[in-house]
């Protein structure tokens, strides 16, 4: 970290162009179940800040970027409802921004949610760091090769979430070949695995709420083709096939083609249709691994080019593995209308909806077979700066 640090800084001694940018939003909420129980008998208001930063050097020979991504909400009334979320990446490296012969980067974030805490516990703390190295370069006109390769490690600040502290790493190499002006194919290879530490320190313990409390060491493969950009001047689409593989030590394994398709139409100068099918599969905190499959549509609209319209439904099916096998549908809508008063300034209005239809019984509570499943939501309006 420190060498990415002080080559950073190198460059402001170079000929360097530099770009700051970034949105800040604030505002109030008023969310409606926000611990995400089965049968929601609290609302919340919440206060929050939200600041997006970047900041871009390059010259002819190193390039280097910072971005950081905050949150600070409050609910009040919620036990341990004052929350900070943030996200903090550095890369700096040989280049110009557009080809990265070689970049070394470092990513920090920090994460909280509420939870259902009944003994007035505050809720975990998350803190994930990862570094690591990029690579893409031209090797003809049209085509090139890229890599990426970091390591990461997840600490957990509370005992009884100890299982999930774990070290992960991942690489991939790729190739792309550029066959429209905007458009390529890419042919991905890729590798991964992740380690916790303490992933079985539950597993002689005679609660009988510990099942879910396993976390089993895992390494995988998988190679990706896909196609991405623009078909024409108002189509796009991101489309990949593939195939993964992921074995875990309790011989537990995923086997199996994963693939998306993300089609983008800008119907008139105003209006803009997206829609996607992603079938993916992840690592899971409650089991092994997560198969998901997420359809989802969306709409924007502008009016009178004062006024954003933005609209996105979606659902998502989940199917969780052995040892803890469990079923969800989840149904997600969000709608959001932007007043832009002046140039760098709005008014922000958001509204979400959040439901979820599931098996399983959260057993990190200490109510008897407490489901899992919720209905959430919250609305708010805010005020953004951009600049």
């Amino acid at each position: 970290m420190k060498i990415l640090i002080l080559f950073f800084f190198s460059i402001l001694c170079t000929n360097a162009m530099a770009a700051f940018h970034g949105d800040v939003e604030a505002g109030v909420s008023s969310f409606n179940n926000p611990l995400y129980l089965d049968d929601p008998d609290t609302s919340s208001t919440a206060y929050q800040i939200n600041p997006r930063l970047k900041y871009d050097l390059s010259s002819d020979i190193v390039y280097a970027d910072i971005e950081l991504d905050a949150e600070y909400t409050n609910f009040s009334g919620v036990t341990g409802g004052d929350i900070l979320n943030s996200d903090l990446q550095l890369e700096t490296g040989l280049g110009n921004g557009q080809t990265k012969y070689l970049g070394l980067f470092a990513k920090t974030s920090r994460e909280k949610n509420l939870i259902d805490n009944e003994l007035g516990v505050a809720p975990p703390v998350f803190n994930d760091t990862s570094t690591g190295i990029v690579s893409d370069f031209s090797i003809s006109k049209k085509s090139s090769i890229y890599l990426h390769y970091e390591q990461s490690t997840t600490d957990v600040d509370l005992d009884d979430f100890a299982y999930l502290n774990s070290k992960k790493s991942l690489a991939y190499l790729g190739y792309r070949f550029r066959f429209l002006p905007e458009t390529f194919f890419f042919l991905q290879a890729e590798s991964f695995d992740g380690k916790f530490k303490d992933g079985l320190i539950n597993e002689n313990s005679s609660d009988d709420n510990v099942a879910r409390r396993l976390k089993y060491d895992y390494t995988g493969t998988g190679i990706i083709a896909g196609v991405k950009g623009k078909l024409t001047k108002y189509t796009s689409i991101d489309a990949s096939f593939g195939l993964k593989q992921i074995d875990y030590d309790d011989d537990n394994q995923f086997s199996e083609p994963v693939f998306s398709f993300v089609f983008t139409d800008q119907i008139t100068p105003k209006d803009s249709l997206i829609a996607g099918y992603i079938y993916s599969v992840e690592d899971s905190s409650f089991t092994n691994w997560v198969l998901k499959q997420d359809m989802n549509i969306g709409y924007a609209k502008i009016i009178n080019d004062t006024f954003l319209f933005l609209l996105k439904m979606s659902y998502i099916y989940y199917s969780y593995s052995e040892p803890q096998r469990r079923e969800d549908q989840r149904l997600l809508a969000k709608m959001q209308f932007d007043y832009v008063f002046s140039p760098g300034f709005a008014v922000v209005t958001k509204l979400n909806m959040d439901i979820l239809v599931s098996d399983a019984y959260d057993l990190d509570s200490s109510a008897d077979d407490k489901p899992a499943s919720y209905q959430a939501g919250d609305f708010g309006i805010y005020l953004k700066s951009s600049f």
